[in-house]
């Protein structure tokens, strides 16, 4: 023979097929490492997801409300005008009634709603007052004066706790 030894040669090859086998579980280990990974990274992506869908549905939200704020400040602005609007067209019927006779403005004063009347009838000077009352039977009369006597009760309230 040629001098190699075949024992030598045997373990030469029992190592290469050893080397095989530890590359395979290798490969084997590093494939698993790969579909966890691939699994974790499906999972990030899919919180990533959520969390997108979270921030649009915040950013709708936002401004929904954006709108509602502006929509809301536009009636806000709306109902003070109206309240300004409604002062200057109350002052001017009180003008007019102070203006009537008693005798027309106490059945006229009566026709209007209790909170139309009360509204003329509390800013009318005393005795222009007095005189419509007189023209309106005693149950009108005593009607209007206790709305009228409750309406200053309520404003003397509003006034105190609005100077506290």
């Amino acid at each position: 023979m040629t001098g190699t030894n075949i024992f030598e040669k045997a373990k030469d090859i029992a190592g290469v097929s050893q080397n095989e086998e530890s590359n395979e579980i290798n490969n084997k280990n590093y494939e698993e490492q790969i579909v966890n990974l691939k699994a974790q990274q499906q999972e990030k992506e899919a919180e990533i997801k959520s969390l997108q869908d979270q921030i649009d549905q915040q950013k709708i939200t936002a401004k929904k409300e954006r709108i509602e704020k502006r929509r809301l400040k536009k009636e806000i602005k709306k109902l003070k005008s109206g309240s300004k609007d409604e002062t200057a067209s109350i002052d001017s019927l009180v003008a007019t009634y102070e203006q009537m006779r008693p005798k027309s403005a106490a059945p006229a004063l009566v026709a209007l709603k209790d909170e139309e009347a009360i509204a003329i009838m509390s800013k009318l000077k005393t005795e222009t007052l007095a005189a419509i009352l007189e023209k309106m039977s005693p149950d009108e009369a005593a009607r209007f004066t206790t709305l009228l006597s409750v309406k200053k009760v309520d404003n003397k309230n509003v006034t105190k706790t609005s100077t506290n």
